[in-house]
């Protein structure tokens, strides 16, 4: 089914829900209308969120540690809205809006107003060195030996290096290939490529150039969250700039051409097979490997995946200097925010200079949103890098650093973090499926003082069912989190066995002596 058709159905459906008495009736007379059978349309649509025809509190875990709850009658709850820095935030019919001294205040930066007055132009890109290796480009330049100099990784949360991924995708081409660019950021405490694309949105649209050109690639495909409709109106006003500019016939010269698409899905649509599946017009689900991407990712054809932020640092990289990583931060800090610096700089040093807050006030820290693990304040010190987490045994994800303060109860954080890959988990994998609903329950039974260690210990097998056999990242990461943080504070999971909570925050509220 092409992409068209997988957005007719979205469409068709939010856009004639309220007018139909019947919700079965409406799925028939889509199908008839698109002439697709009534179990695709069944299938799309049962995956891909329809919240939007409520009101949503985010509940994600910046939301939650600023005080946000499960929503109410009238609201339906959303993972995470992708505002994390304005925590805690909820949305109204498209509008945001952020909850301050008991206040609910639109959200300035979620409007298309604020981004058009302060997203940058291709003059004003342009003026700083922007596009200017693309306009010097010629047959035969190649920017793979200088990616491999700088060890440029992926920043999407892999960390896999984009050298060693453009000769992989080069060793299996055999026809023309796919540039996917994926936009479809939903952890908890993960905004940077929103803010990169509706700021500085010419530095991805560069980026994503130079690799196509790089690679002889024909056909773009920009993937953007379907919620950030601000990122979305910014860089089709790039194209059309850059069109203006330098191409009046785009994909027919010496550029590729070039498509941005508005994606529903949730979390999981993010993983690269599941954005490829919502695109191609199926459930968001997460492929099978092999075969990789790079051999037959987007509608079977050969495709480079790169995130939004990877390709900025492209830009810069292709201009002939180092490149800088946008960090989130989130938690119990006094800034929250993104912030862009070299790489490697330390969660102390991120969370003291940038977030304004004494680290000596935390208890833990997560260096990469949920999936890259949960860590006690003694790690503070190490650089926030790829294979500086590795050896400590996080993971630097996204960079989203989410900081817990002293007076945390872990069980009752990692309540919540369970719930979030119990909802996001598309349920296609066993492992999976079973794992984030043991592991949640688990969890909340703790709180409520109704578990002992031997269903402690059940979970850790769970958890390790979860690493070992998952398809994708998410039940990784799941299993992991969860290991790591009875590792680093197995004393409040046993507290919890004995109805005791030191945070003095769970159900049964004995504080422990």
């Amino acid at each position: 089914m092409k992409n068209l058709e997988r957005r007719s159905i979205i469409e068709e459906y939010v856009r004639s829900y309220p007018d139909y008495e019947s919700d079965r009736r409406l799925k028939y007379s889509i199908s008839e209308k698109l002439k697709v059978p009534p179990s695709k349309v069944q299938s799309v649509v049962s995956f891909f969120d329809q919240g939007n025809r409520e009101n949503k509190v985010c509940s994600g875990l910046p939301c939650y540690l600023k005080g946000n709850g499960k929503g109410g009658s009238s609201s339906s709850q959303a993972s995470c809205l992708g505002y994390c820095d304005k925590a805690p935030v909820t949305e109204k019919d498209h509008r945001f809006f952020s909850i301050a001294g008991g206040e609910t205040l639109p959200l300035e930066e979620s409007n298309k107003d604020y981004v058009a007055n302060n997203r940058q132009g291709i003059d004003s890109y342009i003026a700083t060195g922007g596009y200017g290796t693309l306009i010097k480009w010629t047959d035969g330049m190649d920017l793979i030996s200088t990616l491999e100099k700088t060890g440029l990784r992926g920043m999407g949360g892999a960390g896999f290096p984009v050298a060693m991924k453009w000769k992989s995708f080069r060793s299996s081409i055999a026809r023309d290939g796919v540039l996917l660019v994926n936009a479809h950021e939903g952890e908890p405490g993960t905004f940077k490529d929103r803010i990169i694309l509706e700021l500085t949105p010419h530095s991805v649209l560069d980026g994503a150039l130079l690799a196509a050109l790089s690679n002889r690639i024909r056909k773009v495909v920009i993937g953007i969250k379907s919620e950030y409709e601000g990122a979305t109106f910014s860089v089709k006003k790039a194209l059309d700039e850059f069109t203006q500019k330098f191409s009046p016939s785009i994909g027919s010269g010496r550029f590729p051409e070039i498509e941005i698409m508005s994606v529903p899905g949730s979390y999981v649509t993010g993983e690269e097979t599941a954005l490829m599946e919502a695109i191609q017009g199926n459930r968001g689900e997460p492929r099978l490997r092999p075969p990789f991407p790079t051999e037959a990712g987007l509608y079977g054809t050969p495709t480079l995946v790169h995130n939004a932020e990877t390709l900025a640092a492209i830009s810069e990289i292709a201009l002939g200097g180092d490149f800088t990583k946008s960090y989130c931060l989130t938690g119990d800090v006094k800034r929250p925010g993104m912030y862009r610096t070299k790489m490697g700089i330390t969660a102390r040093d991120l969370v003291e200079s940038s977030g304004g807050t004494e680290t000596g006030d935390l208890k833990a820290f997560m260096p990469g949103g949920l999936s890259g693990g949960i860590l006690p304040l003694s790690k503070i010190d190490t650089p926030l890098d790829y294979d500086s987490m590795r050896k400590i045994g996080a993971g630097l994800g996204t960079g989203s650093v989410i900081a817990l303060s002293r007076d945390r109860c872990i069980v009752d954080i990692m309540t919540e973090v369970e719930d979030f890959f119990r909802l996001e988990s598309c349920g296609k994998c066993f492992p999976c499926r079973y794992g984030t609903e043991g592991l949640s329950g688990l969890l909340h039974r703790l709180k409520n003082g109704q578990a002992n260690a031997a269903d402690v210990e059940g979970g850790k097998e769970v958890a390790q069912t979860m690493i070992d056999g998952s398809i994708c990242a998410l039940g990784q990461a799941a299993g992991k989190v969860f290991l790591d943080a009875i590792k680093h504070f197995g004393n409040e999971f046993t507290d919890h066995t004995e109805k005791k909570c030191e945070a003095n925050v769970c159900n049964f509220g004995r504080r422990a002596n």
